[in-house]
């Protein structure tokens, strides 16, 4: 491995008068790069994601990770990684939070009156 840098060391000064700088400047760039297209955002969102789950209240909508829609029946507890989500009348199931992918928007009373009236024309 020590022989290695030694190579290095003694190679020609073909990119300039230190390609060993330039190298490390290279792979800076590159790390630099994946950092703001991959890192940055991949952080953002799960600080997104855990303000949403600490935000849940009862009668949320909520659509989980599997695709379940359903509606939180109880308050979920501090401490507590699990939730109930009623997903039918009388049907109601357990979920761990982290499992809740988005909160869901769910047309209010009126407008849902107004597109049954103009369904039943």
């Amino acid at each position: 491995m020590f022989a290695l840098f030694s190579d290095l060391l003694a190679a020609p000064a073909a990119a300039g008068p230190n390609p060993i700088m330039n190298q490390i400047a290279l792979f800076g760039v590159i790390f630099l790069i994946f950092y703001f297209l991959v890192l940055r955002p991949q952080s953002k969102k799960a600080k997104d994601h855990r303000g949403m789950l600490e935000s849940l209240q009862k009668g949320d909508a909520v659509i989980t990770a599997s695709g379940i829609y359903g509606v939180i029946a109880k308050k979920p507890e501090e401490g507590k990684g699990y939730l109930f989500v009623e997903i039918a009348e009388k049907a109601t199931i357990k979920i761990q939070k982290s499992q809740v992918s988005e909160l869901a928007k769910e047309p209010k009373a009126e407008k849902k009156k107004e597109i049954d009236k103009k369904d039943s024309k």
